[in-house]
């Protein structure tokens, strides 16, 4: 009932035909949610259907008994002559909701790839992640005593700017200055305040980049629908080529399924209706599956970006994901704009308490 089935034999018809009827309002919702609830019956649970309400001399439904029974039972009546009901409904379920699903991993895919492209071909933050380095440097060397010496630094200082010594992961560094705290709010600001005296055009870095895929929510829901519910991704999951890497191989698999059933339909024991269920996956397979050939290839695209972009601004560390060069630059770069936005308007309020009447 919660799934919107209000007569269970029109999911006995799309489960033995593979077509979809006006007997239910939303299917693809309807089939997700029985796969999920796993409501169809096993095999142990249509024996019990079978002893409970199917007369055993002649074979026929007591019609008596079947009137008088629960939801539940009229449902599993509903399904006694269908085989394996549970991967009917989920290759069903695949075929009508995978092509948003690809659509939506595929421009995920190609943003990551066009925004690691961009942010590699950057001259601007080429040029703002050698002066933010710089300033860490000088300020690492001051942490740790050296010339202009600071014995007295906070070990949070002291933290911070030792990632900025020479050789380093370029980038985690700079994805450092995107943690909140004293050290890194104050280079921050310093920063932002030599780049708008020497370098102005720096202030307009975010210019040369696209906006960066969301670290979360980057999805909406109706993106996120997935036959099966594997590898679904909802409006607080991250948007990491990691992850969009594991939906897609859940994607494959639940073709894969959609197939093996699609090949036991036709060819077991449930071939007299089980060939024409065969037929309504025939042409969806054979799309799926050029779709998923798509899919992988903007796949090794995002991935050859985001490593080329990895090696410019690396190394990085041992075991780290791909897309983690390119996340730490666009924290850095959005910590960097909001930096001096806030310094400019600090500038301004000054400037203003200075004139007359301030």
């Amino acid at each position: 009932n919660a799934a919107g089935v209000g007569d269970a034999s029109a999911v006995r018809d799309a489960l033995l035909t593979g077509a979809l009827g006006a007997g239910v309002a939303d299917w693809p919702k309807t089939l997700r949610e029985l796969c999920d609830a796993r409501v169809f019956p096993s095999a142990v649970d249509l024996v019990a259907i079978r002893q409970a309400y199917v007369d055993a001399d002649t074979g026929a439904v007591r019609k008596a008994r079947a009137d008088a029974a629960g939801a539940a039972d009229r449902f599993f009546l509903a399904l006694l002559e269908v085989r394996r009901p549970a991967e009917k409904a989920r290759a069903l379920a695949t075929r009508e909701t995978f092509a948003p699903v690809l659509d939506a991993l595929v421009g995920d895919l190609d943003a990551v790839a066009r925004a690691a492209t961009r942010a590699a071909a950057s001259e601007r933050l080429d040029r703002l992640a050698e002066i933010a380095l710089a300033l860490g440097d000088i300020l690492r060397k001051e942490a740790e005593g050296g010339e202009g010496g600071s014995p007295n630094a906070k070990k949070e200082d002291a933290e911070t700017y030792a990632r900025f010594a020479p050789g380093g992961w370029r980038a985690g560094a700079l994805a450092r200055l995107a943690a909140p705290s004293a050290s890194t709010g104050n280079l921050l600001r310093h920063l932002a305040k030599t780049v708008a005296a020497k370098s102005p055009d720096l202030l307009r870095v975010g210019e040369e980049l696209p906006e960066a895929p969301r670290a979360k929510g980057s999805l909406s829901r109706e993106r996120a629908e997935a036959g099966t519910r594997r590898g679904e991704r909802g409006d607080d999951d991250d948007a990491s080529l990691a992850l969009a890497s594991a939906r897609l191989a859940d994607l494959a698999a639940a073709v894969d399924g959609a197939a093996r059933e699609a090949e036991a339909s036709a060819t077991g024991k449930d071939a007299a209706y089980g060939k024409k269920f065969a037929r309504s996956l025939e042409l969806f397979l054979e799309q799926a599956r050029a779709g998923l050939r798509r899919a992988r290839a903007a796949e090794a695209q995002a991935r050859e970006a985001t490593e080329a972009l990895s090696e410019k601004f690396g190394p990085a560390p041992p075991g780290a994901a791909p897309e983690e060069t390119l996340e730490a630059l666009f924290s850095f770069v959005r910590a960097f704009e909001t930096a001096a936005a806030e310094t400019a308007a600090a500038k301004r309020a000054r400037e203003r308490a200075k004139r007359p009447g301030g």
